[in-house]
């Protein structure tokens, strides 16, 4: 036996006892990784998919509003004059659906002839935006959200339809406003059923965009705001001009922490064209893989129990192997000595 081989024997067996576990961390990590890799792309997956049936409701609605406002315009071209039948149907349209803030019919210079607040009757919009595009004959006018100061100053969406008589001619509008309280309902039941299907019981946080990228609905109500997240970089409020839906890792643009968001556009339903807003679904980061982590970790220390002595035990037997061998050499180098002799 070489001399080298005989000053250390075993030595192979203890670089493999230490190699061993080595091995089977960095193999346990890429798991890990693996892991966590695929539990973030199903969680943004999940959220993107929540996201777009959001956006689809909020299609819905809008969709039903839209419609609403041209039936009252036809309910009115047989009675164009008859302001007690108009009164009346407004009122009940509006304790029909609670999501409207204020129903009013204008003549065709604009003015406010019949109204769900009767403090609206004779006010003047001949000059506004919307009721000008209806005159001029662009049909049914989406307006975006804005504050609506004759209720007090609550976002709303205003529906435009024109009235017109026998022949065509324009006789005034009928003009809704939509509150976005009602609209914000549509996320919050859907944030509720998503927590009981997915079981996901971390933060959830949600915003719409206007088509401008205003998030004009903030889940975070310490920072809710008319805050334009496009002009931010926020990369979910740029990606969604690319994609109708998808999800993105990102930098939460308050608490500077990672998060994974969700999100779809609406893209309107039928002859609704639709406002062009996104919706966004946001959760932690570590929310997501906190779960799995608190399992390896109890894995991780219960395998540690049993592997760390037994460890110390394979170490302590080769060592102990090493010097009975060295002894047996040392006998044998005396033996042949006494031989010799």
């Amino acid at each position: 036996m070489p001399e080298a081989t005989a000053s250390r024997p075993y030595s192979w067996l203890t670089v493999l006892i230490i190699v061993m576990p080595v091995i089977t961390m960095a193999i346990g990590g890429i798991a890990l990784r693996y892991i966590e890799t695929r539990m973030v792309a199903t969680a943004g997956e999940t959220l993107a998919l929540t996201a777009a049936e959001v956006s689809d409701k909020l299609d819905r609605v809008l969709f039903e509003r839209h419609g609403d406002v041209q039936m009252i315009a036809r309910a009115f071209i047989a009675q164009p004059d008859n302001r007690e039948f108009q009164s009346a149907y407004l009122t009940w349209m509006k304790a029909s659906y609670s999501d409207y803030l204020w129903i009013g019919v204008t003549n065709e210079r604009g003015q406010v002839v019949v109204a769900t607040d009767p403090v609206t009757v004779g006010r003047d919009y001949g000059a506004e935006s919307w009721f000008q595009a209806v005159r001029n004959g662009r049909g049914v006018h989406m307006g975006d959200v804005e504050p609506f100061a004759v209720m007090g100053g609550p976002d709303a969406v205003s529906m435009t339809a024109p009235i017109t008589g026998p022949q065509g001619e324009f006789l005034g509008v009928v003009t809704t406003r939509v509150g976005i309280p009602g609209l914000e309902n549509v996320m919050t039941g859907t944030l509720l059923a998503f927590r009981q299907r997915e079981g996901f019981w971390g933060a959830l946080e949600y915003q719409f965009l206007s088509e401008k990228g205003i998030a004009f609905i903030d889940s975070d109500l310490q920072h809710k705001g008319h805050v334009n997240l496009k002009q931010l970089g926020l990369p979910s409020a740029l990606l969604r001009e690319g994609a109708l839906s998808g999800y993105v890792e990102e930098e939460h643009e308050h608490r500077h922490v990672p998060v994974i968001t969700g999100y779809a556009r609406t893209q309107g339903l039928g002859d609704y064209e639709g406002l062009y807003w996104t919706v966004l679904m946001r959760m932690d980061r570590r929310d997501v893989l906190t779960p799995i982590r608190e399992v390896l970790w109890k894995l991780g220390l219960a395998g540690g129990i049993v592997v760390v002595p037994t460890f110390g035990l394979l170490i302590w037997t080769v060592t102990r192997a090493r010097k009975e061998y060295r002894h047996a050499q040392q006998e044998r180098a005396l033996a042949r000595e006494a031989e010799a002799s």
